[in-house]
């Protein structure tokens, strides 16, 4: 018993003196693109002059932060886009890490920096599924590999707008309560924008269109939010915020809260002459 616990415990020794310093594979691109499947989906780097999209599904602002962080040991941006919308501040953000379908993969990309016995003080967090997931990747066998919290951009032509309702209770409703605003979300907000400061790095906050029914049925308590945290960040971010934007045609939708291929190209050319304009004044 005691030869294979030896064994465990030397491969995940050698495992974190990789991981602890593993650079992620990126170009040294000007621009980085960060946040959930709205700015995967909604911002093609490959229109930008150097841009780099690392954007993954269903991250919540603190896994965002906690990446931008360590990306910026390696490498230095001159401008960091980050997605921006109502959902991103609602508190269904904080069931991802408890007993929830997404806890694994999303302890998956952030082994190698999380903190989450910091955020376990403020949400639930199913850390002996977390344990589990570190052991899994770890414990076995010397991984070369330990990034998985690098993703792409990526998209496809399909339209149907017709599941508003489904994503509105998904991101907004828990058994027909409204989740309300989550302060976790709002707390690693700030602490991107910090980033900005800190680094000397520009922050744009991207908030692209969805589909008008679906805006109409935002809870007024998260808009409202939504609407301060606008305000407050007008200083020291650059906010682009297309959310209400019902000129935007539906066919440019991939579903009710998500660009397609179209779309994206529309909202990243409106976006970066948005950010030449901002330059120039």
């Amino acid at each position: 018993m005691a030869i294979p616990i030896l064994y465990f415990m030397l491969c995940m020794a050698v495992n974190y003196f990789i991981y602890s310093s593993q650079p992620p594979k990126l170009a040294k691109s000007r621009v980085l693109i960060a946040g959930d499947s709205h700015a995967e989906k909604s911002l093609n780097p490959w229109l930008f002059s150097s841009a780099e999209n690392i954007s993954q599904p269903a991250e919540p602002y603190f896994l965002t932060y906690w990446k931008i962080r360590n990306v910026l040991r390696y490498y230095s941006p001159d401008t960091i886009i980050v997605g921006f919308a109502h959902h991103n501040i609602s508190a269904f953000n904080d069931l991802k890490v408890g007993k929830h379908s997404w806890a694994d993969e999303i302890f998956k990309r952030s082994y190698p920096f999380h903190q989450f016995h910091v955020i376990d003080e403020l949400i639930t967090v199913d850390l002996v599924g977390f344990y589990k997931v570190l052991f899994k990747h770890t414990a076995y066998y010397p991984n070369k590999n330990h990034v998985h919290y690098i993703g792409k951009y990526q998209n496809g032509d399909r339209n149907d707008v017709s599941n508003w309702k489904s994503s509105i209770n998904r991101h907004y409703y828990v058994n027909d309560s409204l989740h309300g605003v989550s302060k976790i979300s709002l707390n690693y907000l700030d602490s991107i924008v910090a980033l900005g400061q800190t680094y000397n790095v520009q922050i744009v906050l991207s908030g692209s269109p969805v589909y008008e029914e679906y805006f109409n049925h935002i809870p007024t308590s998260i808009k409202d939010e939504y609407e301060l945290l606008k305000t407050r960040y007008s200083k020291s971010a650059i906010i682009f915020d297309q959310t209400a934007d019902t000129t935007f045609p539906d066919s440019l939708m991939l579903d009710s809260d998500h660009l397609n291929a179209k779309g994206a190209k529309v909202y990243s050319t409106s976006l970066m002459q948005f950010l030449q304009s901002s330059r120039n004044e």
